[in-house]
């Protein structure tokens, strides 16, 4: 798999530090630029595939025009994908009115295994040219009920009856 490029936006010294280190145990994960604003990361735009940002930062005057000057080896418009870390639910509606490839909400307590799993995950749809609905198509083997069963006799002998079914290659 090819590195994916991050640029980390927090105003936050502390938060930047923090986030290069959680990154830095993934191989596949590289930190191309760090900035205190997204206007800032506009004066000296890397390449990247996630932008990686914090409440703080993405809330800040000045998205929607930054959105409007991203570098086309930024990524074009439409083309970002973003990562905010935020406890605030309603960072979602502003992520929903923007122009992006692809965005994800994840909370400020996620772990290292999380921050790394979202970015990949907004890296692998930012570089789709495709719904998310159409890329895990492959994966939708089985027809979701919405059924709950919280409760099985012998939880062994479910499990073995489940994995029966599945063809091996």
């Amino acid at each position: 798999m090819d590195v994916i490029r991050i640029a980390v936006v927090s105003s936050l010294p502390a938060m930047r530090a923090g986030l290069r280190l959680m990154l830095a145990g993934d191989g596949e994960l590289q930190v191309t630029a760090e900035a205190v604003s997204l206007e800032a990361l506009v004066a000296f735009p890397p390449p990247l595939d996630v932008l990686l940002v914090t409440g703080e930062a993405f809330s800040a005057p000045g998205m929607n025009r930054w959105l409007s000057q991203v570098d086309p080896d930024m990524g074009a418009e439409g083309e970002l994908a973003v990562l905010v870390l935020a406890q605030e639910g309603r960072l979602r509606r502003d992520l929903e009115r923007l122009p992006l490839r692809a965005w994800g909400l994840l909370s400020l307590d996620a772990t290292a295994d999380e921050l790394a799993a979202g970015l990949h995950a907004l890296a692998a749809l930012g570089a789709a040219a495709m719904p998310l609905s159409q890329l895990l198509a492959p994966y939708d083997r089985y027809a979701a009920s919405g059924e709950i069963n919280s409760t099985v006799a012998d939880q062994g002998a479910a499990l073995n009856r489940i994995l029966a079914e599945i063809p091996h290659e």
